[in-house]
C-alpha cells in the first residue's frame, strides 16, 4: 500500500541555523555560509536526503565529529541505489553511496539514539560535515 504523498525528502542539518521550540539560534550554530569555519562551506552539509518513512519535521540531526558516540535518530535517505544526496554551504551537492548497514537497513524514524559501531564509516563521514559546537551536549 502506498503511504501519503510527500512534498519533500530533504531536511536541513541541525548543524546549520537550527533551533527548537521557538528558542533563538545558539550563537555557536552558523546561520550563513560566512559563519561556517570548521568545516568550511565546501564541506559543511546543509540539506540532506532523508529516509522517506522517517520524515517528521524539517530537521535531520547528525552529531558533529567531536561528539560522535551515538547515531542520529533520523536516517539519511538511501533510495537512489543505496545512495543519498547532500547539499553544502557553498551551494554544491554530492551523491554519497552508503556502505554500512545502519543507513541501508534503517526502517523508519527511531526516537532515541543507538551506539555507533567503531567501523561505521558512513556515520563518521556524515559527522565530518557538521560544524563543531552545534548538535547535542
Amino acid at each position: 500500500t502506498a503511504g501519503p504523498a510527500r512534498s519533500r525528502s530533504y531536511s536541513m542539518s541541525t548543524g546549520v541555523n537550527w533551533t527548537t521550540d521557538g528558542q533563538p539560534v545558539h550563537s555557536s550554530i552558523p546561520t550563513k555560509s560566512t559563519a561556517m569555519i570548521n568545516p568550511s562551506p565546501t564541506k559543511a552539509s546543509v540539506f540532506i536526503d532523508e529516509k522517506e518513512d522517517s520524515i517528521d519535521n524539517n530537521a535531520i540531526g547528525i552529531r558533529q565529529l567531536s561528539k560522535l558516540t551515538t547515531y542520529w535518530n533520523v536516517p539519511a535517505g538511501s533510495r537512489h541505489a543505496g545512495s543519498g544526496v547532500l547539499s553544502f554551504g557553498d551551494g554544491h551537492s554530492e551523491v554519497w553511496r552508503w556502505k554500512k548497514a545502519y543507513i541501508l537497513t534503517a526502517k523508519s524514524l527511531s526516537y532515541g539514539m543507538t551506539s555507533i559501531p567503531a567501523d561505521d564509516s558512513d556515520a563518521r563521514r556524515l559527522a565530518e560535515t557538521v560544524p563543531d559546537g552545534t548538535y547535542g551536549p
